[in-house]
C-alpha cells in the first residue's frame, strides 16, 4: 500500500553543491542532505518556500513570505541574515558566481540586488544575539518585466 506523502510536504525546489543537496518544501523548512544522510533542517516561514540555493557554507532559501533566508552551515543551520525589502512573494534568486555573497532575488516583475554581510552587525554581537536572523535590505531594486519572473542567473562573465 502506497503512502500519500502531505502536500505541505512537497518538494517546491532542490539545490546540490558536490555530494551534497538542499530541499525546500510547501511547508515552509528547509533540509539539508549530507553524503544522502539529513543533516539538518529547520522551519523558516508558515508559508511555502519556492527557491533554495546551497553553497559550500550557506544556504539561501526564499518564498511566499517576500523574504529570503541565509543561514550557515555548521552544527546544523545557523541562523545569519534575512533579505527583506521585497513587495511579492520571491520567485526566483540566483549568487553571483564569484562571490556569492551579492544576491539577486525576484519578485513578481522586480529584482533586488543585496550584499549579505559576512558577519553579524556589531550591534547584535553585543547584545549576543544568536539566534535571530540580521535584516538586511536591497541596495538596488528595479522593475525589469512586464511579467512575473520566474528564474534568474548571473551571467558567466
Amino acid at each position: 500500500m502506497e503512502k500519500e506523502l502531505p502536500e505541505e510536504e512537497w518538494v517546491s525546489s532542490i539545490s546540490a553543491c558536490g555530494d551534497n543537496f538542499a530541499s525546500a518544501l510547501f511547508s515552509g523548512k528547509i533540509t539539508v542532505y549530507k553524503n544522502q544522510k539529513r543533516s539538518a533542517a529547520a522551519s523558516l516561514s508558515p508559508l511555502p518556500l519556492n527557491c533554495v540555493k546551497l553553497t559550500d557554507e550557506l544556504v539561501f532559501a526564499g518564498g511566499e513570505d517576500t523574504k529570503v533566508y541565509v543561514l550557515k552551515l555548521g552544527k546544523g543551520l545557523i541562523n545569519s541574515h534575512v533579505l527583506e525589502g521585497m513587495n511579492d512573494p520571491v520567485t526566483a534568486f540566483d549568487l553571483h558566481p564569484l562571490n556569492p555573497r551579492h544576491v539577486c532575488a525576484a519578485d513578481n516583475n522586480q529584482i533586488s540586488f543585496f550584499h549579505v554581510p559576512t558577519e553579524r552587525s556589531s550591534e547584535q554581537v553585543q547584545k549576543k544575539v544568536k539566534s535571530d536572523f540580521q535584516s538586511v535590505n536591497p541596495v538596488s531594486q528595479q522593475q525589469i518585466h512586464a511579467l512575473r519572473i520566474l528564474t534568474l542567473k548571473w551571467a558567466q562573465t
